[in-house]
């Protein structure tokens, strides 16, 4: 019996840590795919969509295997994960890719010259209160990266460029930047380190303004974000198996398996699109699984399988 089986990555959580004392800081991540992303196409079937993201899988392996300098390896209009946060004051709502290989937090800002169409409303730094650019005298302006440079009014710039060649160039500021908690209230970090960008391009989408950089450098998101994350960060990925006429949604236990001390692998193996699919043991573990060789179906129940 030919079962048709793939995977779907649902909308992804990031959730920040806090003491335990208090609550966490929390930013929906919202997946290209999902209906509730301005990249959601509805005439799409999911075939299409599993097959688009094999193609950017694709493209991504082929963009890291050229890097061979300090670019960070980002694929925006590709990216698969969209956050959304705010800045200014007043806060203003910023669609962004989030990315764990680069470290700056940047948005296109009017006025921009030389950006790339976005369809949403573009940050004016002008309209926000607490907006101020970083001089390059401040010893935060050092952290805007290797190409930074300074301005004729010495003003600090930011510049940075990504493996498919996109990049972003323009002003390195601070501002308040406002997300969701898990309390259910917005959360205000202020003076946070951002880029206003007049100078951006490259294969952006036209549904996002910006990149939230989440890599290891002090002007990434989660060190600016101090004791309130202590460090860390983390995303949880939900997975669902589709057969004909049914979901099984799967637990950790059937998506990773640990190899070695330390060592921990995606528990799936690609197929060549010719031969049938395997949904093998790994994936069934703690479900009873039923079959009924009358109907030619097959049934999965979730079971704590060393309790029974």
């Amino acid at each position: 019996m030919a079962l048709i089986v793939s995977l779907i990555f649902l909308i992804f959580s990031a959730v920040f840590a806090a003491p335990s004392n208090e609550y966490g800081f929390s930013v929906e991540m919202i997946h290209r795919d999902s209906p509730k992303s301005p990249m959601y196409n509805p005439s799409e079937s999911h075939y299409h969509r599993l097959a688009n993201t094999l193609r950017r899988s694709i493209l991504l392996n082929k963009a890291v295997a050229l890097l061979d300098t300090a670019e960070a390896p980002m694929f925006n209009d590709r990216g698969e994960y969209l956050v959304e946060v705010s800045l200014g004051t007043p806060p203003f709502p910023i669609l962004a890719v989030a990315d764990t290989g680069s470290d700056i937090v940047w948005t296109q800002c009017q006025p921009c010259p030389k950006c790339f169409e976005q369809t949403a409303p573009m940050f004016d730094p002008s309209k926000s209160s607490t907006y101020k650019i970083i001089p390059c005298s401040s010893p935060s302006c050092a952290l805007a990266g290797q190409e930074r440079s300074c301005s004729d009014r010495s003003e600090c710039r930011y510049s940075i460029s990504y493996g498919d060649g996109s990049h972003s160039n323009g002003d390195f500021a601070v501002d308040t930047l406002t997300m969701g908690s898990t309390s259910g209230r917005p959360v205000a970090f202020s003076r946070t380190m951002v880029g206003c960008g007049h100078d951006s391009g490259g294969t952006f989408s036209t549904n996002v303004s910006g990149i939230v950089g989440l890599g290891r450098g002090p002007a990434s998101l989660v060190p600016q974000m101090g004791a309130a994350s202590g460090g860390k960060f983390s995303y949880f990925p939900s997975v669902t198996v589709h057969f004909e006429g049914a979901d099984v949604p799967l637990r950790r236990e059937n998506v990773f398996v640990m190899v070695a001390e330390n060592v921990v692998c995606l528990a799936f193996r690609g197929g060549d699109g010719q031969s049938i699919s395997i949904y093998g043991n790994i994936a069934q573990i703690n479900f009873i699984v039923g079959y009924d060789v009358t109907r030619n179906s097959v049934s999965f129940k979730p079971a704590n399988c060393s309790a029974m």
